[in-house]
């Protein structure tokens, strides 16, 4: 098996390794994308809910200094 991943034949593809190999390209590029995209507005997300959070924390902080 190992020895028949390092032959032409197998690479060529009986002829459509031309438009398989390019297929295969664009599909791994558009999952890495896709998986980056997803991981990146994961933070930021995260980011946004941490600071509402906070926000939060100091309205009620303030609110309760201001019913004394």
């Amino acid at each position: 098996m190992v020895a028949k991943l390092f032959t032409a034949s197998y690479w060529a593809m009986d002829g459509w390794g031309a438009y398989i190999w390019p297929a295969y390209g664009i599909t791994l590029a558009l999952l890495i994308g896709l998986t980056v995209r997803i991981l990146l507005r994961n933070q930021a997300v995260r980011r946004e809910l941490t600071q509402a959070e906070a926000r939060r924390a100091q309205i009620k902080t303030k609110q309760g200094e201001t019913k004394k």
